[in-house]
């Protein structure tokens, strides 16, 4: 009892403090949401990001509701992305939202650099429950964030809904 409460207590800057100096690594070669934990205590405050628009009813907005129109990208290793898909499953939006999950451990995105983030397999028999990228043939969600923005500098993280009219997300 005693030990499970201490777990529960431990934030999560002091769980980096444990970690193998490999794991340490991987993080600092990483910009994902795990670049927001900024303050002593664990405490997460996320960034703005550049990609802010919103899914609007009105038919002349940018981002009109459309089905067919949209595709989500998650991981199920991501909490946040699990419940955009839990979401769109309990709203019954399959039809109108298709979605790709990628695996489920991080990986090198690209050959010439060290950042290691979400990826794609290449086959479905690859990894249970991911899906190579049909739908753009992308690698992993990094070559995602840079087609819709070649100047972008920020994080890559999931859940990514991807606008197919427009190529961006």
């Amino acid at each position: 009892m005693v030990a499970s409460a201490a777990i529960r207590n431990l934030s999560f800057v002091s769980f980096i403090g444990v970690l193998p100096t490999f794991a340490k690594q991987t993080l600092s070669m990483s910009r994902t949401a795990l670049d927001d934990v900024v303050s002593q205590t664990g405490a997460f405050v996320r960034k703005p990001s550049s990609f802010r628009d919103f899914i609007s009813k009105d038919q002349s907005s940018q981002f009109p509701a459309e089905s067919g129109r949209y595709h989500l990208y998650v991981s199920y290793a991501c909490p946040w992305a699990s419940r955009c898909l839990a979401y769109l499953k309990l709203k019954g939006l399959e039809k109108a939202i298709s979605y790709t999950a990628v695996k489920p451990i991080w990986e090198r995105t690209k050959e010439n650099d060290d950042h290691f983030g979400w990826v794609f397999p290449d086959s479905s028999t690859e990894e249970s429950g991911a899906d190579p990228d049909s739908l753009n043939g992308a690698r992993s969600i990094r070559e995602l964030y840079d087609r819709a923005n070649a100047d972008y500098s920020g994080r890559y993280s999931v859940p990514v809904l991807w606008d197919k009219k427009l190529k961006t997300l």
